[in-house]
C-alpha cells in the first residue's frame, strides 16, 4: 500500500486554502452570537438554558457542528431559537419605552385685584367686597345669604338687613327684597334643575372651592335621599368694577345624550314698592332701574340667548320670552335664557354673562 506523507505546514496550508472557499454568509450565520432555531425544543437535561449539541447539531438551522453550545430558547425570539455560544439576555427584544404622559398644567385662577376683601362663610357661601360694591353668594352659587355676613361686609342695614345679596351702598340692596333674588336654573332632557336656598330650590349643588369658583352637579331631589344626577356645575367668576363676570361650564357626566337648557333668574327690587323699571335693551340684556338711580343689569353675548320675565315667585322655572323695546314698571322676575344644547356623554358647553350696577 502507498502512503503518501503531506508534510504539516503543506497541511495547514490545504486547510487555509479550503476556509478560503466556504462561503462567507455561512460562516456569519453560525458564528458566536448569531441565532438558531429548531422546529421543536431541544432538550436541557439540567434546565440551565446551556445546551451541548450532539443529535441535534444538524437539525437546527442553520446547521451547527457537533458539541456547538448553544444557550435556549431565547425570550423575545420566535419560539425554539437559541444562540450560539452566548447568552440569551443579550439577544432579547429592547424593552418597550412608553412616551411619557404629559399632564397639561391647571388653569390658574384669574388674578384677584388687591382692593378685594373675600370671606368664606359659615354657611357655605362667599362673601366679596371691593369699594363701593359688595356681594355675597350662598352655598348653592346664586347670590343672596341666608345668615348675616358680618365686618367687614356693608350691608343694608337701614333695610334690616345683616345678610347680604349686591349691595353699593347707596340704596337697597339691589336684590334682597324679593323672593327670586338670584337663582341659576337648568332644564336636563326636560326636567328642571334649580339652586336657590333661600327659596327652599335644590336641585343643583355644590361647593365653594374658592371665593370666586363654585363645583356643583345635579341632584335627584325625588330619593329620599337627594343623590347626584349627572350633569357637572363649575361657575367662575371675575369682578370688573361693579360687575360680576361669569363663566359657567355644564358637562355631561352621564352615559347617554342630554339637552341642556341653562337659565338665570333676578329679581331686582326696592324696598318701598318691589317694582322696578324693567327694559329689554337688547335680546340678551335686561336693565332695572332702581329708586335710588342706580341701574341693575344682567347680559350675555352668547348667541341665542334671549330675555323672558316670570311672576316674582316663579323663579325656578322659565318664563314668557321677550322681545327689545319691552319696558314696564312692575315687580317681576327677569330672567335670561340660553338655547338648549344636545351634549354626548362627557361633553360640555360653557356660557357667559355679565351681571351689575351701573
Amino acid at each position: 500500500m502507498l502512503k503518501i506523507a503531506f508534510p504539516a505546514r503543506l497541511s495547514a496550508a490545504l486547510l487555509m486554502l479550503c476556509a478560503c472557499f466556504m462561503p462567507a454568509v455561512a460562516v456569519a450565520q453560525t458564528g458566536t452570537g448569531s441565532i438558531v432555531t429548531s422546529l421543536t425544543r431541544i432538550p436541557d437535561t439540567n434546565a440551565d438554558g446551556v445546551i451541548k449539541l450532539d443529535g441535534w447539531a444538524l437539525k437546527v438551522s442553520p446547521k451547527l457542528p457537533r458539541k456547538t453550545t448553544v444557550y435556549g430558547p431565547c425570550p423575545g425570539l420566535p419560539d425554539f431559537s437559541y444562540r450560539v455560544r452566548q447568552a440569551c439576555v443579550e439577544v432579547t427584544a429592547p424593552p418597550v419605552i412608553e412616551p411619557p404622559v404629559v399632564t397639561p398644567p391647571e388653569p390658574k385662577p384669574d388674578p384677584v385685584p388687591s382692593d378685594i376683601v373675600t370671606k368664606m362663610l359659615p354657611e357655605g357661601g362667599v362673601a366679596i367686597q371691593r369699594a363701593g360694591f359688595n356681594v355675597a353668594f350662598g352655598p348653592d352659587g346664586g347670590l343672596g345669604t341666608t345668615q348675616n355676613v358680618g365686618a367687614p361686609f356693608l350691608t343694608d342695614t337701614k333695610s334690616g338687613f345683616l345678610r347680604l345679596s349686591m349691595y353699593t351702598g347707596k340704596g337697597d340692596d339691589v336684590l334682597l327684597h324679593g323672593r327670586s333674588q338670584d337663582i341659576a336654573g337648568m332644564i336636563v332632557n326636560g326636567r328642571y334643575y334649580v339652586a336657590g336656598l333661600l327659596h327652599g330650590y335644590r336641585q343643583m349643588r355644590g361647593v365653594f372651592s374658592d371665593p370666586f369658583t363654585f363645583s356643583g352637579e345635579t341632584v335627584d331631589t325625588t330619593k329620599s335621599v337627594p343623590t347626584p344626577d349627572g350633569i357637572k356645575i363649575v361657575q367662575r367668576v371675575t369682578i370688573e368694577g361693579t360687575t360680576l363676570f361669569y363663566r359657567v361650564r355644564l358637562t355631561n357626566a352621564r352615559s347617554v345624550p342630554v339637552s341642556v337648557t341653562y337659565f338665570r333668574s333676578e329679581d331686582p327690587d326696592t324696598a318701598a314698592s318691589y317694582a322696578t323699571q324693567n327694559r329689554v335693551v337688547t335680546q340678551g340684556r335686561w336693565e332695572a332701574g332702581l329708586t335710588t338711580g342706580e341701574t341693575y343689569f344682567i347680559e350675555t353675548t352668547d348667541a341665542g340667548a334671549y330675555a323672558a320675565t316670570n311672576p316674582y315667585d316663579k323663579a325656578q322655572v322659565t318664563g314668557t320670552r321677550r322681545e327689545i323695546g319691552y319696558d314696564a314698571k312692575v315687580d317681576l322676575t327677569l330672567q335670561l335664557v340660553w338655547p338648549a344644547v344636545l351634549l354626548a356623554p362627557g361633553e360640555s358647553t360653557e356660557v357667559t354673562f355679565r351681571q351689575g350696577v351701573k
